[in-house]
């Protein structure tokens, strides 16, 4: 093999190790602002987000699942746990009987409001403060271009006030401003 080719081999896989610890990172500094106030823990707020996404409140499970980036086994349970603790409410699709929606109740919308700023503080901590505006945008546009390459839009915007959009445009056009 090449020193050309073995170098440029280290070099993905020093991206993939970088990628899955930076993941991991952020995830685990988001989880310890989230536990510490308001007592609610990130796959939790990425489900509540997730079902805020729509104007009604609600969102199938198979959706919610890939949203979450949960399994649908995994989010079944969670859901079991949510909906114990009154955050949310399994609802019947009438159009579909195989079909079951998670809704948020009043108490979910309540601990949603709750840890969005939390975990919009953290997020800012964690990971935008250390990115000039152009990190951002080249950041956004290479993992736009990763998700599509494997089938997925490049972006979905994603707002704390419940609406989304989901941009089927090109990587290479997504270049959202920093707040």
């Amino acid at each position: 093999m090449s020193t050309q080719r073995q170098r440029t081999e280290q070099e993905r896989l020093e991206v993939w190790f970088t990628l899955m610890r930076a993941q991991a990172a952020v995830s685990e500094a988001l989880e310890r602002d989230l536990e510490a106030s308001p007592g609610l823990p990130l796959s939790w707020y990425q489900v509540l987000i997730g079902i805020a996404q729509d104007a009604s409140g609600r969102m199938r499970m198979q959706e919610l699942a890939t949203f979450a980036v949960l399994s649908k086994s995994g989010l079944s349970r969670l859901v079991d746990r949510m909906e114990a603790a009154g955050l949310i409410r399994r609802e019947s699709c009438s159009a579909d009987r195989r079909g079951t929606y998670a809704a948020l109740t009043p108490d979910g919308r309540k601990a949603l409001a709750a840890a969005t700023p939390v975990f919009l503080e953290g997020f800012e901590r964690s990971v935008a403060s250390h990115l000039s505006d152009a990190d951002v945008r080249a950041l956004q546009a290479a993992l736009g271009k990763v998700l599509e390459a494997n089938g997925k839009p490049a972006s979905i915007a994603c707002h704390p006030d419940g609406t989304t959009a989901t941009s089927h445009a090109s990587a290479a056009d997504v270049a959202p401003a920093r707040p």
